[in-house]
């Protein structure tokens, strides 16, 4: 992380070192999934037969796990799944909220010259 964020140019530049000693302190993996009957599904299966994930391939995004099966069997040949009962912790959608707004998929170039950043929030 430190190598990444060494070569991210840091406006105003002080953040950078800010990062740095956020990232060289940190004690423990933040869980991105919550345990709640609401919020955006991960778009994973679990097999019955095996236990292994199964995540939805790119044609079938955006899918919800709970309403709809997989595209393909498992690697075991199964096709007995149970949808990924966790939901997406608020801070993995939130950061979409610009992109929402700015109707990014709606007009790309507009975009792109009122929001110039490669990396979101």
């Amino acid at each position: 992380m430190l190598e990444a964020g060494r070569k991210i140019r840091w406006h105003p530049e002080h953040m950078r070192i800010r990062y740095e000693h956020w990232v060289e302190h940190l004690q423990w993996d933040w869980c991105i999934s919550r345990q709640r009957y609401f919020g955006i599904p991960f778009p994973a299966w679990i097999c019955r037969a095996c236990g292994e994930t199964m995540l939805a391939s790119l044609e079938q995004l955006p899918v919800d796990p709970q309403t709809t099966q997989p595209l393909v069997a498992c690697a075991c040949g199964s096709t007995d799944f149970e949808p990924e009962p966790d939901v997406m912790d608020t801070w993995a959608t939130s950061s979409c909220t610009p992109m929402i707004i700015g109707h990014w998929i709606d007009d790309p170039a507009w975009f792109a010259q009122h929001f110039p950043a490669s990396l979101r929030p």
